[in-house]
Protein backbone atom coordinates (compact mmCIF):
# COMPACT_ATOMS: atom_id res chain seq x y z
CA UNK A 1 0.00 0.00 0.00
CA UNK A 2 1.23 3.55 -0.13
CA UNK A 3 2.44 5.85 2.03
CA UNK A 4 -0.56 7.75 3.79
CA UNK A 5 -1.14 11.15 3.41
CA UNK A 6 -1.42 14.56 5.04
CA UNK A 7 -0.41 13.39 8.65
CA UNK A 8 -1.46 16.42 11.18
CA UNK A 9 -0.86 16.29 14.88
CA UNK A 10 -3.11 18.74 17.63
CA UNK A 11 -3.24 18.51 20.99
CA UNK A 12 -6.24 18.00 22.85
CA UNK A 13 -5.68 18.38 26.41
CA UNK A 14 -3.24 16.47 27.88
CA UNK A 15 -3.93 14.15 24.48
CA UNK A 16 -2.56 13.96 20.99
CA UNK A 17 -5.33 13.44 17.88
CA UNK A 18 -3.96 12.36 15.04
CA UNK A 19 -5.60 11.91 11.01
CA UNK A 20 -4.50 11.36 7.96
CA UNK A 21 -5.76 10.26 4.73
CA UNK A 22 -5.27 7.13 2.55
CA UNK A 23 -2.73 7.07 -0.04
CA UNK A 24 -5.63 5.76 -2.69
CA UNK A 25 -2.89 3.64 -3.94
CA UNK A 26 -3.13 -0.07 -3.45
CA UNK A 27 -5.75 0.39 -0.80
CA UNK A 28 -7.91 -2.55 -1.97
CA UNK A 29 -6.49 -4.79 0.58
CA UNK A 30 -5.46 -2.68 3.41
CA UNK A 31 -5.79 -4.35 6.42
CA UNK A 32 -4.67 -1.76 9.14
CA UNK A 33 -2.59 1.39 10.05
CA UNK A 34 0.92 1.49 12.22
CA UNK A 35 1.23 4.36 13.93
CA UNK A 36 4.75 5.09 15.37
CA UNK A 37 6.04 7.42 17.49
CA UNK A 38 9.41 9.19 18.54
CA UNK A 39 11.37 11.90 20.82
CA UNK A 40 13.64 12.90 17.54
CA UNK A 41 12.50 14.31 14.56
CA UNK A 42 14.09 12.85 11.53
CA UNK A 43 13.45 8.84 13.78
CA UNK A 44 12.65 5.85 11.87
CA UNK A 45 9.63 3.90 12.15
CA UNK A 46 10.52 0.39 13.63
CA UNK A 47 9.02 -2.09 16.47
CA UNK A 48 10.97 0.06 18.99
CA UNK A 49 9.09 2.96 17.71
CA UNK A 50 5.38 1.31 17.09
CA UNK A 51 2.57 2.88 19.10
CA UNK A 52 -0.46 1.23 17.59
CA UNK A 53 -2.54 -0.11 15.18
CA UNK A 54 -5.75 1.69 14.10
CA UNK A 55 -8.45 0.83 11.15
CA UNK A 56 -9.19 3.99 10.71
CA UNK A 57 -7.48 7.34 9.24
CA UNK A 58 -7.53 8.97 13.09
CA UNK A 59 -6.15 7.86 16.17
CA UNK A 60 -5.52 9.57 19.69
CA UNK A 61 -2.79 8.89 22.10
CA UNK A 62 -3.48 9.30 25.16
CA UNK A 63 -1.61 11.39 27.59
CA UNK A 64 2.10 10.36 26.28
CA UNK A 65 3.52 12.60 28.73
CA UNK A 66 5.15 16.33 28.68
CA UNK A 67 7.61 17.02 25.87
CA UNK A 68 7.76 17.08 22.07
CA UNK A 69 6.48 13.97 20.54
CA UNK A 70 7.12 12.80 16.52
CA UNK A 71 4.50 10.78 14.69
CA UNK A 72 4.29 8.61 11.42
CA UNK A 73 2.07 6.15 10.01
CA UNK A 74 2.10 3.43 7.47
CA UNK A 75 -0.28 1.20 5.77
CA UNK A 76 -0.16 -2.70 6.46
CA UNK A 77 -2.77 -5.03 3.75
CA UNK A 78 -3.84 -8.21 4.28
CA UNK A 79 -0.76 -10.22 3.29
CA UNK A 80 1.33 -7.95 6.12
CA UNK A 81 3.23 -5.85 3.18
CA UNK A 82 3.71 -2.73 5.50
CA UNK A 83 4.34 0.51 2.48
CA UNK A 84 6.42 4.14 2.86
CA UNK A 85 5.56 5.87 6.03
CA UNK A 86 3.99 9.23 5.54
CA UNK A 87 5.11 12.49 6.58
CA UNK A 88 6.40 13.44 10.04
CA UNK A 89 4.08 15.29 12.38
CA UNK A 90 4.81 17.30 15.57
CA UNK A 91 2.51 17.75 18.68
CA UNK A 92 4.08 19.53 21.88
CA UNK A 93 2.52 18.64 25.09
CA UNK A 94 3.28 21.26 28.23
CA UNK A 95 0.72 20.52 30.57
CA UNK A 96 0.00 16.38 31.37
CA UNK A 97 -2.65 15.05 33.34
CA UNK A 98 -0.07 12.42 34.41
CA UNK A 99 1.75 15.37 36.29
CA UNK A 100 -1.09 16.44 38.34
CA UNK A 101 -1.41 14.21 42.05
CA UNK A 102 -3.83 10.98 41.71
CA UNK A 103 -5.77 10.96 44.64
CA UNK A 104 -8.22 7.61 43.73
CA UNK A 105 -6.93 4.47 41.95
CA UNK A 106 -8.93 4.56 38.53
CA UNK A 107 -9.02 2.30 35.68
CA UNK A 108 -9.38 4.61 32.32
CA UNK A 109 -10.06 2.20 29.94
CA UNK A 110 -8.32 0.79 26.93
CA UNK A 111 -7.50 2.74 23.43
CA UNK A 112 -7.16 1.95 20.73
CA UNK A 113 -11.30 0.04 21.05
CA UNK A 114 -11.90 -1.91 19.68
CA UNK A 115 -8.26 -3.27 19.17
CA UNK A 116 -6.76 -5.32 16.34
CA UNK A 117 -4.38 -7.37 17.44
CA UNK A 118 -2.77 -4.64 20.49
CA UNK A 119 -4.15 -2.00 22.94
CA UNK A 120 -3.02 0.10 25.63
CA UNK A 121 -4.65 0.07 29.34
CA UNK A 122 -4.56 3.19 31.40
CA UNK A 123 -4.97 3.20 35.28
CA UNK A 124 -4.10 5.37 37.99
CA UNK A 125 -2.47 4.13 41.38
CA UNK A 126 -2.72 7.09 43.82
CA UNK A 127 -0.31 4.73 46.42
CA UNK A 128 2.47 2.28 45.54
CA UNK A 129 0.58 -0.98 45.99
CA UNK A 130 0.57 -4.77 45.48
CA UNK A 131 -1.55 -4.57 41.76
CA UNK A 132 -3.01 -7.29 39.59
CA UNK A 133 -4.13 -6.79 35.98
CA UNK A 134 -5.92 -9.35 34.28
CA UNK A 135 -7.99 -10.23 31.30
CA UNK A 136 -10.98 -12.42 31.45
CA UNK A 137 -13.31 -13.58 28.65
CA UNK A 138 -16.86 -13.11 29.37
CA UNK A 139 -17.42 -16.85 30.63
CA UNK A 140 -15.19 -15.43 33.25
CA UNK A 141 -12.01 -17.40 32.68
CA UNK A 142 -8.81 -15.48 33.23
CA UNK A 143 -7.11 -15.32 29.24
CA UNK A 144 -3.94 -14.01 30.66
CA UNK A 145 -2.54 -11.64 33.86
CA UNK A 146 -0.48 -8.46 32.56
CA UNK A 147 0.75 -7.05 35.84
CA UNK A 148 1.55 -9.22 39.28
CA UNK A 149 3.52 -6.73 41.56
CA UNK A 150 4.01 -4.11 43.41
CA UNK A 151 3.61 -0.67 41.46
CA UNK A 152 4.67 2.58 42.01
CA UNK A 153 1.94 5.62 42.51
CA UNK A 154 1.33 7.05 38.80
CA UNK A 155 -0.42 6.57 35.79
CA UNK A 156 0.23 3.47 34.35
CA UNK A 157 0.07 1.86 30.61
CA UNK A 158 0.21 -1.37 30.08
CA UNK A 159 0.01 -2.99 26.42
CA UNK A 160 -2.23 -6.07 25.95
CA UNK A 161 -0.83 -7.77 22.66
CA UNK A 162 -4.09 -10.33 22.29
CA UNK A 163 -2.52 -13.04 23.30
CA UNK A 164 -3.50 -15.58 25.59
CA UNK A 165 -1.18 -17.00 28.81
CA UNK A 166 0.26 -19.88 26.56
CA UNK A 167 1.14 -16.99 23.77
CA UNK A 168 -1.05 -17.95 21.41
CA UNK A 169 -3.89 -15.07 19.60
CA UNK A 170 -7.08 -14.90 21.46
CA UNK A 171 -10.29 -15.04 19.25
CA UNK A 172 -12.30 -11.57 18.16
CA UNK A 173 -14.83 -11.12 20.99
CA UNK A 174 -15.35 -9.21 24.11
CA UNK A 175 -12.74 -9.17 27.00
CA UNK A 176 -12.44 -7.73 30.32
CA UNK A 177 -9.39 -6.08 32.26
CA UNK A 178 -9.60 -6.36 35.95
CA UNK A 179 -7.67 -4.46 38.21
CA UNK A 180 -7.30 -5.35 41.58
CA UNK A 181 -5.19 -3.05 44.09
CA UNK A 182 -5.65 -1.79 47.81
CA UNK A 183 -8.35 -4.07 48.23
CA UNK A 184 -10.29 -2.42 45.25
CA UNK A 185 -11.18 -4.55 42.47
CA UNK A 186 -12.38 -2.29 38.92
CA UNK A 187 -13.46 -4.06 35.26
CA UNK A 188 -13.45 -2.40 32.09
CA UNK A 189 -15.07 -4.18 28.87
CA UNK A 190 -12.78 -4.49 25.55
CA UNK A 191 -13.43 -5.68 22.57
CA UNK A 192 -10.85 -7.71 20.33
CA UNK A 193 -11.84 -7.64 16.76
CA UNK A 194 -10.28 -9.45 13.67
Amino acid sequence: PGAPLDLFAVTDDADVELSWASSGYHDEDLSVYRIYRGDESGFVPDESSFLSAATDTLFTDTDPGNGTWYYRVTAMDVHDNEGSASNEAAAEITTAVGDLPISALALRGNHPNPFNPTTRITFDLPDAAEVRLDIYSTSGRRVATLVDGVMAPGRHDVSWHGLNEAGRAAPSGVYFARLEAAGEVLTHKMALVK
